[in-house]
């Protein structure tokens, strides 16, 4: 957490702002998406610097044990949500899947049940695997529950865009809340681990990739970053089904991935162990820890350099340090993560 603030502090500063200017507002994910967005090229003006809480009423503020979410509940958030929603239903259009997708916010019949469960799985999470709420809870910044034709189609949803968003359709059990957010959690933990960790390796951005045996045949490869986030995905997902298995937390719904998580887990980390050329030094111990046999390490090639003459920024965290620097085109900028371990 504290490296992933530590990145998007240098971003910002690197764009002219002052490092404490922004504050908060750096965990805002649609502020974040906009910050890459800049260094990419795509937009030429930072937008909104509204921190996070102003896009939360109190109306959707869950506070259990040590858990804390923020649940988009009102005409603020619905605005600053719809980029996210236009990206997942150009996702199902391209699966020829059509329709439109809505905030449920506060003033829906629907919104006090579904406020209700969400918070029950929160309270179930800290029952039976507190682990979670703090591991990967603290990774979601917003949670968005949705409404519309399309909910059922998309089910629970990240967007690499905006990191820490995930969206979820209205739960109807507290085990299929919990569910849920441990499956975005755990995204959404791979992808700030990505950002600030040596995950994967140079060699894993060529185009290559799996096609799980669960796919359609005519089904195009995963990336393997794709496949890395769902390795990560399911061997959570399998932990919750093994705490889940006796039916104390209540019954599964229909389109519960917790029955093929562990096989699954088994599969994916099984392909990335068998290919430790594709991954960074964090990255082997990640898919180690998660059970999985890893191959004799490769050495890895070297980071893009840092230029000199060019403007840049250093943060460091503990004995972790990033480097952010902007050069002349959009595409030359440098990100670069490093750790004296």
């Amino acid at each position: 957490m504290a490296r992933r603030s530590a990145l998007f502090s240098a971003i910002a500063e690197v764009f002219g702002f002052a490092p404490d200017e922004l504050g908060p507002a750096l965990e805002n994910p649609f502020l974040r998406g906009r910050l890459s967005t800049l260094m990419t090229g795509v937009e030429t003006a930072l937008g909104t610097t509204d921190p996070v809480d102003a896009l939360v009423s109190d109306a959707g503020l869950v506070s259990v044990g040590s858990a804390r979410l923020r649940v988009l509940s009102d005409d603020r958030g619905a605005q600053a949500v719809r980029p996210a929603l236009d990206i997942w239903e150009a996702a199902l259009g391209r699966h020829g899947v059509s329709g439109r997708l809505q905030l449920m916010d506060a003033t829906s019949e629907r919104w006090a049940s579904a406020f209700e469960l969400l918070v029950a799985g929160v309270e179930l999470l800290a029952g039976v695997a507190p682990t979670f709420v703090g591991d990967l809870l603290p990774h979601v910044a917003l949670v968005a529950i949705l409404d519309g034709d399309l909910v059922e189609r998309l089910g629970s949803a990240s967007a690499r865009e905006f990191p820490g968003l995930v969206a979820l359709p209205p739960p109807r059990t507290p085990l299929e809340a919990a569910e849920a957010l441990v499956h975005e959690g755990a995204h959404q933990k791979f992808f700030d681990l990505a950002m600030t960790s040596s995950v994967l390796s140079a060699r894993a951005y060529r185009p290559m990739g799996v096609v799980p045996s669960w796919s359609p045949s005519d089904a195009p490869p995963w990336s393997v970053e794709q496949t890395f986030a769902a390795f990560h995905a399911y061997s959570c997902l399998a932990s919750l089904a093994e705490v889940s298995a006796s039916g104390a937390c209540g019954r599964r719904h229909p389109h519960s991935l917790l029955p093929v998580a562990s096989r699954r887990a088994a599969e994916l980390g099984a392909w990335l162990g068998g290919h430790p050329e594709l991954l960074g030094r964090d990255g082997r111990r990640l898919v180690a820890a998660l059970g999985a046999r890893v191959g004799p390490a490769c050495p890895e090639p070297p980071q893009d350099a840092v230029q000199s003459g060019l403007p840049s920024v250093t943060r460091c965290v503990g004995d972790w340090s990033v480097v952010v620097q902007a050069g002349v085109e959009p595409a030359a900028w440098v990100t670069t993560a490093s750790s004296a371990r």
